[in-house]
């Protein structure tokens, strides 16, 4: 799985970021932090997440990659 932190701190440095999203050049900046990984834990103070199409807020949560968890056909 890709894990991707961004520090983007301030309305103009978060809508940099938003705009390298957007043109895929978020990975090289320097206020990203970009691992990957099978699992993925994260707890402290209170967070929002976008993940698997859910999102919420939660002080703990941990991600896994499940071997055969995900099928997809294609034509």
């Amino acid at each position: 799985m890709d894990v991707v932190v961004p520090f983007a701190v301030g309305a103009l440095a978060r809508a940099t970021f938003a705009m390298d999203l957007l043109g895929s050049r978020h990975l090289a900046r320097k206020d990203v932090l970009h691992r990957h990984g099978n699992v993925v834990s994260i707890s402290g103070t209170t967070f929002h997440y976008s993940a698997d199409g859910g999102v919420g807020a939660v002080s703990a949560r941990t991600w896994r990659v499940e071997k055969s968890a995900f099928e997809m056909l294609l034509p």
